[in-house]
């Protein structure tokens, strides 16, 4: 039994380690401890369940043949179901995601560990990596049944949603240009001779990843597919703009002060970017974001204004610094939902020397006991 034992321990070890990787944003490492995990379980036993009455006689039989002590059964189960989920959360977050192996990491983490809402939600985020909408839907559906009022899974249906209606609006839009083909071909039709017009969604907004956060459920991740699609449905119905204005696009409110972008929702980029670190501290009034520049050599000279963008909302925001280094992804960083609103025309974006500050304005009073700092469950 003393080698079982050892083997989960060393499992739990393993664990460990990669939690610290995904707190550092190394989901690469993070993988590489995660799959060590199942390096030491895989090829024990799991004992039959038989209640109280059989955990001498599967200890009695656990040098022999690798067999679990029934003491250790629900402990075994846990790390096996937890550490499907952190790899999941890691095919999410890393450069090259991956929503197939998000979703077959959910799949298990499920036999394991039964009605899991995080295993539907992260199973609902893979589904949407892959385009697969209606499957997605389902998931998430199923995590809001089983854990109801919870903001990153309604925040993850609300993207969802969009995401489904810029689909079909872009399918729309690509029959409706075939037909304008045909149109030019075989001479106008009844609807262009009134002059009705097709047009097809608003383009994929930008797409940034949040930092993990693997306890809760923050950090929905997603594809480079996502984008803010809010009030794509409606543009479409309108005519269609000037030709020089993209059709459902909609010129963003500008912060009075600062000139910069605001919405309810900050855009998420439609390449992979670098993932940047972060500090913050608060008060009831207030989140600050300290992010330093001596974390990155590309940053160490410091940074101009006009290399970084910023877009405030009331959930989330959004920064991206450009011209980083040529050929390379841009570094950026999006940090969602926040525990509470808050007001994206007194947010204030500071850069210095050594970092950029965010400072954020809570709507009301309140303290936040956590800003996506977490590491794996």
């Amino acid at each position: 039994m003393a080698e079982v034992l050892g083997r989960i321990e060393q499992a739990e070890a393993h664990k460990a380690e990669g939690n610290a990787h995904v707190k550092s944003g190394d989901y690469k490492k993070a993988l590489g401890a995660y799959w060590k995990v199942f390096c030491f379980l895989n090829g024990l036993q799991m004992p039959d369940e038989g209640g109280a009455q059989k955990v001498e006689a599967d200890t009695a039989r656990a040098d022999s043949n690798n067999r679990v002590p029934l003491a250790k059964a629900k402990e075994v189960k846990k790390l096996k179901e937890t550490t499907h989920l952190n790899m999941a959360l890691c095919y999410l977050k890393k450069e090259a995601k991956d929503g197939r192996k998000c979703v077959d990491a959910c799949n298990k983490a499920i036999e394991f560990g039964g009605a899991s809402s995080k295993a539907y939600y992260r199973r609902g985020q893979g589904q949407i990596e892959l385009e697969d909408f209606e499957e997605a839907r389902k998931d998430l559906e199923k995590a809001r049944d089983l854990e109801p009022g919870d903001r990153n899974i309604a925040s993850e249906l609300r993207l969802l949603e969009q995401l489904a209606k810029t689909a079909r609006l872009k399918e729309k839009g690509k029959y409706s240009g075939m037909f304008e083909k045909s149109v030019e071909k075989d001479g106008p039709t009844l609807g262009s001779a009134l002059g009705g017009n097709t047009a097809e969604g608003s383009a994929d907004g930008p797409h940034i990843e949040e930092l993990p956060d693997d306890d809760g459920k923050g950090g929905a991740s997603g594809s480079s597919s996502r984008a803010q699609s809010e009030g794509a449905a409606e543009s479409a119905k309108k005519p269609a703009p000037p030709a020089e204005e993209p059709v459902g696009y909609k010129e963003p409110e500008r912060h009075p002060a600062t000139n910069m972008d605001v919405c309810d929702e900050a855009s998420r980029p439609n390449i992979t970017v670098r993932p940047l670190t972060y500090a913050w501290e608060q008060t009831d009034d207030d989140v600050k974001i300290y992010i330093p520049f001596d974390q990155c050599e590309e940053l160490e000279g410091g940074v101009g204004t006009d290399r970084v963008k910023v877009e405030f909302g009331e959930w989330n925001f959004l920064v991206v610094i450009e011209g980083c280094s040529e050929g390379r992804a841009p570094l950026g960083l999006r940090l969602g939902d926040f525990h509470a609103r808050v007001a994206p025309s007194h947010c204030k974006m500071t850069v210095r020397s050594s970092r950029i500050t965010l400072k954020l304005r809570k709507l009301e009073k309140s303290n936040w006991w956590n800003l996506l700092q977490k590491s794996g469950s």
